[in-house]
């Protein structure tokens, strides 16, 4: 799916199927290629720089509810990941930037759980 969706210049598929495959990994415990996937899923959203000083303007950018559901998610397991490598300084950069958005009240974009996607797929 993601490779279908690279070609034809879908970034919202791509983000999408790379974090279902960094959540796979982390439920599955291969944690020796997870650091690669996050890599990969954090720079779809061109985040690592905001992990200090630009955390609340980062996490404050106007986004779709979607991307804004998969950000929290990819913050969360990214956080999830380096508490379990051990990582401190990762950890905090990734807690600011999500408590930044949590306190910016980015829940209200999907109160119920719920994502409405509009893709149209060429």
């Amino acid at each position: 799916m993601r490779e279908l969706a690279a070609s034809r210049g879908h970034v919202g598929v791509v983000t999408l199927a790379s974090v279902v495959r960094l959540q796979t990994l982390i439920q599955m415990g291969v944690w020796d290629e997870v650091r690669e996937a996050l890599s990969e899923v954090e720079s779809s959203f061109l985040y690592p720089s905001a992990l200090s000083e630009n955390a609340a303007t980062f996490a404050r950018e106007a986004r779709e509810a979607w991307e804004s559901a998969l950000l929290v998610y990819t913050l969360t397991l990214g956080i999830i990941f380096y508490t379990y490598v051990g990582e401190t300084p990762s950890v905090e950069g990734r807690t600011k930037v999500l408590h930044e958005m949590l306190d910016g009240g980015v829940l209200d974009k999907f109160k119920y759980g719920v994502i409405e996607v509009r893709w149209i797929l060429l």
